[in-house]
């Protein structure tokens, strides 16, 4: 009896000694990271599908490229690395080079303009720069890599519209073992992710961490270390500290970063007095983040704004839809059919309004000509605004990037004029 109470007891200081361990494992378990890394890194169990899908289309162009390669003459396949030999021999090696390492495969997240980086890193408004291009790069066992949309498409040529984010093995190795960027959450109290992407800025790479209050960045990749040398690796910085790294004065005057620094630094008007007449006259409302001058308008949002400036929101119009991706009960429909039916907009083709896609400044002052019964250039209209002196050039190219705030500048400027 003896024997068995001591062997209890031992039994229940071992676990006591190891509850410590798993509390310690179980507070690392931030919500959210495993989940969006997972859709980062290629060889995560979400994305088996689409690994099998990269092999069938790239295996598809491998048999297009090699007998390219093969009329090559001998000198500039031994430049390739081949071994020259019988056809048969040489095409094993072309295989074997281009091969796809899918351990080494990333998520790679575009950003619509490296300008006002740190503008809207200080308004925790980054995740606004980021554009719907997600592509994964992949590199290849021995010879350069290659590119696929988010489904395992293979992108070539003039389909690259992604910029290529730079990164070494020791990337792979953090974004798989997410350890240490649990424990940093952790220590800075955030106990949820709301979002994650990896995106390329030059020769930076960085990993960016939406949570709820706050953006974060990690800088995984800087080459050389000569961009953001004050700035550690693999260390979670709030989003604003990284940027604002920029300010410093040996990174502007840098031949490595003061182009990249300019730019990032860079910043657009919000034009607050604009909006702010604007809301006080019913047109422009706000959202839980107050007016957010600096989100980009969409197509629909845009539209829906200059339906109620045009004095055309109590228009009778359709109960059903025109357009087949604006469902008739969304609360869009209604501003895209006044539109279409005043010939304002009349969509993108086919029977579509893409009511997200982001609306150019061009696009939006096309709406207002159109209303006045001019025949615009979309491409082009903005520049009728600053011929009529409602905005200037300056002003104009700032609007690169087209926001709410710019918005509100037009459309404050136009019925100052009377165009509506």
């Amino acid at each position: 009896m003896k024997k068995i109470l001591l062997i209890f007891i031992s039994l229940l200081v071992m676990i006591c000694s190891l509850t410590p361990v798993f509390s310690s494992e179980n507070s690392l378990q931030i919500s959210g990271v495993d989940e969006f890394l997972d859709k980062i890194c290629l060889n995560s169990d979400a994305n088996i599908r689409i690994r099998e899908k990269m092999q069938e289309s790239y295996q598809a162009y491998l048999e297009k490229i090699i007998p390219q390669i093969m009329e090559n003459p001998d000198y500039a396949k031994q430049k390739m690395g081949i071994k020259i030999g019988d056809d048969e021999y040489e095409i094993a090696q072309i295989r074997d080079m281009f091969v796809l390492d899918m351990d080494k495969g990333l998520l790679n997240s575009n950003i619509i303009t490296i300008k006002y980086l740190n503008q809207y890193s200080k308004e925790n408004c980054l995740l606004y720069l980021f554009s719907d291009i997600n592509v994964f790069d992949v590199k290849c066992i021995v010879h350069g890599g290659a590119t696929f949309t988010t489904d395992g498409t293979l992108l070539q040529g003039d389909e690259l519209t992604a910029s290529r984010v730079l990164v070494d093995d020791k990337v792979y190795e953090y974004l798989n073992n997410r350890t240490q960027l649990k424990k940093e959450l952790e220590a800075k109290g955030e106990t949820q992710v709301q979002d994650i992407k990896l995106f390329g800025i030059g020769n930076l790479t960085f990993l960016y961490v939406k949570c709820y209050f706050k953006e974060y960045l990690v800088k995984l990749y800087d080459y050389g270390d000569m961009i953001l040398p004050k700035i550690e690796l693999y260390e979670l910085y709030e989003a604003s500290e990284i940027m604002s790294a920029f300010n410093d004065i040996d990174v502007q005057n840098s031949p490595y970063s003061q182009v990249l620094s300019k730019l990032v630094l860079e910043t657009k008007p919000a034009y607050d007095t604009e909006a702010e007449s604007l809301q006080a006259d019913g047109l422009l409302k706000g959202n839980e983040k107050g007016l957010d001058l600096l989100k980009p308008l969409t197509r629909i949002e845009a539209t829906a704004i200059l339906v109620r400036a045009m004095g055309y929101e109590d228009v009778q119009t359709s109960q059903a839809s025109y357009f087949t991706d604006i469902q008739s009960d969304n609360w869009g429909a209604k501003y895209a059919n006044i539109a279409k039916d005043k010939g304002i907009a009349s969509g993108v083709g086919d029977d579509m309004f893409a009511p997200n896609d982001t609306i150019t400044a061009s696009q939006f002052a096309t709406l207002i000509l159109r209303n006045m019964g001019e025949t615009p250039d979309w491409q082009t209209a903005i520049n009728t605004f600053v011929e009529r002196g409602l905005i200037t050039s300056e002003q104009a190219e700032k609007m690169n990037l087209f926001t709410r705030g710019d918005m509100a500048k037009i459309i404050y400027e136009a019925k100052q004029r009377n165009m509506f």
